[in-house]
This record gives C-alpha cells, sequence and structure tokens, in this order.
C-alpha cells in the first residue's frame, strides 16, 4: 500500500524525551486516520506544538516529512531478497530505507489487508514478517512510479492501456474470491490486486506498482503495455546511471 505525504523534507533534529513521545503521538494519531499529515483540532493549542514548530517538524497544522522521517527511524532495519537487491543495483536505485513493520504501521497495513507499505516521498518501506517476493516489488514500484510523475502523458498511456487490458471490478461484482475486501480491483494471474486501498487519488500509482510487480515476477504482459511500462523504466534507469 501507499502512505502519501505532502512535503518532502527528511531531516530532522534530536528531541528531548517528552518532546520525541508527544511528536511520535502526534504521529501515530495521523496514521491511525489513514494517509495524511494534518493534526486534529485538539492538538493545535498543546503547549507543545509552537515547539515543534520552531524546530520543522509542523508547519501550519500539519507534520512536516521530518515529523514522519524522525518517526519512522526507530524502525528496524531488515535486509531485502536478493532479487530486490539487483533489481535496485540494475537501475541506480539506492537510499531506500527497508524497514520492518511494526506497531500503528503494521496496524495501518493491515487495515488494508496488505503486507507492506511504502511511504515515497521519504524513501521509506515497511514490510511485514513473511511477505512474499511479489510485496517486495511492489512495494519497490511505488518508490520507482515517484519517480516519473512529472511525465503525466506517460503516465494516462500506462493507464488507459492498464484499464483496456484489465478492467477495474469492485468487490460487490467479484464472486470468485469469498471474503475479499471492500474496493476496486484487477485480476492478473489469477490474482485479485487492489487498487483504492491506498485512497482513490492513488489508483494510477497502484496500477503501475501493481503492473511493475506482475513484470518483475514474470509474468507475461500484453506487448502495448509492456512497451510502456518498459520505456518508464528505461528513464527511470537512465535517471540514476547515465553520468
Amino acid at each position: 500500500m501507499l502512505f502519501v505525504l505532502h512535503a518532502d523534507t527528511a531531516g530532522f533534529k534530536p528531541l528531548e524525551t517528552s518532546l520525541r513521545k508527544f511528536l511520535f503521538l502526534l504521529v501515530e494519531d495521523r496514521m491511525s486516520r489513514g494517509p495524511g499529515d494534518e493534526i486534529l483540532p485538539k492538538w493545535k493549542n498543546h503547549k507543545n506544538v509552537p515547539v515543534l514548530r520552531s524546530l520543522g517538524y509542523i508547519e501550519g497544522n500539519r507534520l512536516t516529512g521530518s515529523a514522519f522521517s524522525a518517526y519512522f527511524h526507530t524502525f528496524s532495519r531488515i535486509d531485502c531478497p536478493v532479487e530486490i537487491q539487483e533489481c535496485m543495483a540494475d537501475l541506480g536505485i539506492t537510499g531506500i530505507q527497508w524497514r520492518h513493520a511494526k506497531g500503528p504501521v503494521l496496524q495501518t497495513i493491515r487495515q488494508a489487508h496488505g503486507q507492506g507499505m511504502s511511504v515515497p516521498a521519504l524513501k521509506f518501506v515497511f514490510i511485514r514478517d513473511g511477505a512474499a517476493l511479489p510485496t517486495w516489488y511492489h512495494e519497490l514500484g511505488h518508490i520507482l512510479f515517484y519517480e516519473i510523475t512529472d511525465d503525466r502523458e506517460q503516465i494516462e498511456r500506462f493507464v488507459a492501456l492498464a484499464e483496456k487490458h484489465y478492467p477495474v471490478k469492485s468487490s460487490a461484482e467479484i464472486k470468485d474470491a469469498p471474503g475479499i475486501a471492500d474496493g476496486s480491483y484487477i485480476l492478473i494471474d489469477g490474482r485479485y490486486l487492489g487498487l483504492d486501498h491506498s485512497g482513490t487519488d492513488a489508483v494510477k500509482d497502484e496500477y503501475w506498482a501493481a503492473l511493475f510487480e506482475r513484470y518483475r515476477c514474470g509474468s507475461t504482459l500484453p506487448t502495448d503495455l509492456l512497451l510502456v511500462l518498459e520505456e518508464s523504466i528505461a528513464r527511470i534507469k537512465a535517471k540514476h546511471t547515465t553520468s
């Protein structure tokens, strides 16, 4: 799944214990309500809020990337499967923070019926225990999509082809997967992949991550769709490997 942030700031300053606890409380409260960065009105007049604003953790009534980054850095690092390491090396991708999903992050993933969560703005990826290789590719796909969001024409071409070849079905229309969570899905290789579990604004991102996952796992994709996907991947590679 995707956790969308509007802020890109990743640096953070050390905090005394009481401030750190309060900041993390704000982050966890925000995450419990889904993607976003706004703090609740009840916190706006708390004595610690002006201090956190002065240190760059809150801007207006929004948590900055620094707030989330400070919180996410408390999660344990995990080693990537060899296949993911090789994929990142081939694309020239560095700096991704792969972390073990626990606590509120794990709860957020469970609520979306997923196995992982990506925060592309900060290059953090959280993975549940026991997640299979497709999950790793899927979450890496979210990070990669963030690299091509400026090419709207390419993205629109990709989504149009994806919709043509893999029509969207609502959970109410799906009769062969009892207990499937509410939402919209596409069927690929006999698997229903969710499109709106990260919010309706992230459907294009989910399309790209889902099909990047299937591409890396060896699925046969339609020729016209494959061409556009490989064009985007080549652009990402050139961006990171061309000196």
